[in-house]
């Protein structure tokens, strides 16, 4: 799991050629439920491990030079982050700056495929495929009882992480979690009528959409 948004290195020891699952994590401490997601922190560093790359938004990994600003510390394992609203609010607008994808004030989880990279210089960094994306807003899904808990989403994300052998990520999540409303619909029509209107709703959450905006490089990524 990485602190700092901007200086997201790859992990040593696992294999970039191919895609693999991130999910970056905007929110605001302050905001409503997100003591749960700050209390998670630590679960999610030790068990997304290699399988997920998780984003911390909003954080730097040294504390805000100037000594007005309101800081909120987040620790888990042996790493801390300060977070500022100004910090979240720079991430937020570079984020918003090459993707369709805005900010909606509460927690919001944006995930998509990247790959490592290794430029004619040797610098290595990350591709991002801004093509295949999922975007979720885990405040309004948990209060809609889209999912029980956020530890709950999370944990499905990292065993799908851990268990996908596929080279499309976000696509494999959006066909498990179609197939998985799909039956789901099938039981409840024995039960009672289903409308399309309410199984539309379940699952375009999970839709795969194109995020990316501006000029990508020649293969479509944005590198970063």
């Amino acid at each position: 799991m990485w602190v700092d948004f901007e200086k997201q290195q790859l992990k040593v020891g696992v294999d970039y050629d191919a895609f693999r699952l991130t999910a970056v994590l905007f929110f605001d401490p302050k905001f409503a439920n997100s003591k749960e997601i700050i209390d998670l922190l630590d679960y999610l560093d030790a068990f997304s491990a290699n399988h997920l790359d998780i984003l911390i938004t909003g954080c730097t990994l040294e504390p805000p030079e100037d000594s007005a600003e309101s800081v909120t510390e987040i620790s888990f394992g042996l790493k801390k982050g300060y977070y500022t609203a100004k910090t979240l609010h720079k991430d937020v607008q570079r984020f918003e700056s090459v993707t369709s994808w805005q900010f909606s004030g509460e927690i919001d989880v944006v995930m998509f495929n990247q790959r490592g990279f290794k430029n004619e210089y040797g610098v290595s960094g990350v591709a991002r495929d801004y093509k295949n994306a999922i975007v979720l807003n885990l405040y309004r899904m948990l209060t809609n009882k889209k999912i029980t808990s956020y530890s709950a989403f999370f944990s499905e994300l990292i065993r799908f992480a851990r268990d996908y052998q596929g080279d499309n990520p976000t696509w494999g999540i959006s066909d498990t979690k179609l197939w998985i409303e799909v039956k789901r619909s099938l039981f409840e029509s024995l039960k009672k009528y289903i409308g399309f209107r309410k199984f539309q709703i379940r699952v375009e959450d999970y839709a795969v959409k194109n995020i990316g905006k501006g000029q990508p490089w020649e293969d479509g990524l944005y590198y970063a």
